[in-house]
C-alpha cells in the first residue's frame, strides 16, 4: 500500500500578510504583546509563505490566525479563484466595474453616431447620459467599497 499524499500547502499572499500585520498591530495595541514581541512576530510575518507559517505567530493570542487569511482559502483549504486581485466569488459588478466602465465610453459614442444617423440628432444626445448613470450604479454605493475591502 502507498501512503496517501500529503495535503497541499496553501500560499499567503500580500493581502493577506497585510491582514495578519492588521491582527498583529491590533493585538499590540490592545497590550497582549509588546514592541519588541511585535516586531519580531512582524518579520516573520513578512518572509512567511503558507498559511502554516503564520500559526505560530497567532497561536498565543486569542482568535488565532485572522480571519482575512483564514477567508483566502475555499473548503477544504483549496484556494478561492482570483480574477484581477479580487475574489471571483465577489458579484459580477464588484469584479467587472474597470471593464465596464472602460467600455461603456466607446460603446455610446458609437450609438450616438449610429443613431444620430440612421434616426435623426434631436435623441441621440441621449447616450451620454449612460456612463454616469452606469457609473453611479456600479460606483454610487458608498457601502460596496468597504464591502469589498473586508
Amino acid at each position: 500500500m502507498t501512503e496517501p499524499a500529503p495535503p497541499a500547502r496553501t500560499r499567503i499572499g500580500t493581502a493577506e500578510r497585510d491582514a495578519a500585520l492588521d491582527a498583529l498591530g491590533e493585538h499590540m495595541r490592545a497590550g497582549r504583546l509588546d514592541p519588541d514581541e511585535y516586531t519580531e512576530r512582524a518579520t516573520r510575518l513578512s518572509v512567511a509563505r503558507y498559511v502554516e507559517d503564520l500559526t505560530p505567530l497567532f497561536q498565543d493570542l486569542p482568535d488565532g490566525v485572522p480571519a482575512a487569511v483564514a477567508r483566502s482559502s475555499g473548503p477544504g483549504g483549496s484556494p478561492v479563484p482570483v480574477v484581477d486581485g479580487q475574489h471571483a466569488t465577489e458579484p459580477f459588478a464588484a469584479r467587472h466595474r474597470g471593464r465596464v466602465m472602460a467600455a461603456i465610453g466607446p460603446v455610446c459614442l458609437l450609438l450616438f453616431f449610429v443613431f444620430g444617423f440612421a434616426g435623426g440628432w434631436s435623441w441621440s444626445w441621449l447616450f451620454f447620459l449612460v456612463p454616469p448613470i452606469v457609473g453611479g450604479v456600479l460606483y454610487g454605493n458608498p457601502r460596496a467599497g468597504r464591502q469589498r475591502d473586508r
